[in-house]
């Protein structure tokens, strides 16, 4: 059956999902959507869709395809993401009810700064590619990062890629008054295993 429609303001939930995609049980998120709907249940595009996390204040709009529905290890996404608007805080809930037990908490980073930001994401959830800008009241940065492992159990997630700042004041991002606004690029690496150290 193919669908075509307008979703009009409506919820989106893990738990309500899980009855039939198995993979998103230990999943824990609830957001709000907005938007158009188009394709099967398996393979869909989201044209314009809003969304909003019921817990705080992240937000933003995706226009792309999903496909590989129920299982999760089948699933792909290409999808660009715009008017993205978070801070750190709000980035580790949703990315910890995503993948739950993950021990890096950015929330301690960046305390009152709201970024925003513009960007595609294309793969599978265990290999997804991130490429995008984004700015904020205390500098710009560029991304082109490759997430792996989200889901897989057997491995820790890992982060590799390329990251560009434009006079980001990373002693406000830290919390240290000892480093100013800072333009760089770098290569960076991190592997954040479940149950692991926290990142300080």
């Amino acid at each position: 059956v193919t669908i075509d429609a307008e979703i009009l303001p409506s919820i989106v939930c893990s738990k309500t999902i899980s009855y039939f995609a198995r993979g998103m049980k230990k999943m824990d998120f609830d957001v709000d959507v907005e938007g158009e709907y188009h394709g099967f249940v398996s393979d869909f595009r989201l044209d314009g869709m809003s969304f909003r996390n019921r817990n705080d204040d992240l937000h933003g709009v995706v226009t792309g395809r999903l496909s590989g529905l129920p299982n999760m290890q089948d699933i792909r996404v290409d999808a660009d993401i715009t008017d993205l608007n978070f801070n750190l805080e709000e980035l580790t809930g949703l990315i910890k009810g995503i993948v739950p037990g993950l021990g890096a908490d950015l929330g301690r980073f960046a305390k009152g700064q709201r970024f925003d930001f513009v960007g595609k994401v294309k793969g599978s959830l265990n290999k997804l590619a991130v490429q995008g800008r984004g700015s904020s009241a205390i500098g710009d940065f560029r991304t082109e990062l490759d997430l792996l492992n989200a889901i897989d159990r057997h491995r820790p997630m890992q982060i590799s890629g390329n990251l560009n700042t434009s006079s980001l004041d990373v002693g406000k991002i830290t919390g240290s008054g000892k480093i100013g606004p800072l333009t760089m690029f770098t290569r960076v690496g991190a592997t954040l295993a479940i149950g692991g150290p926290q990142v300080v």
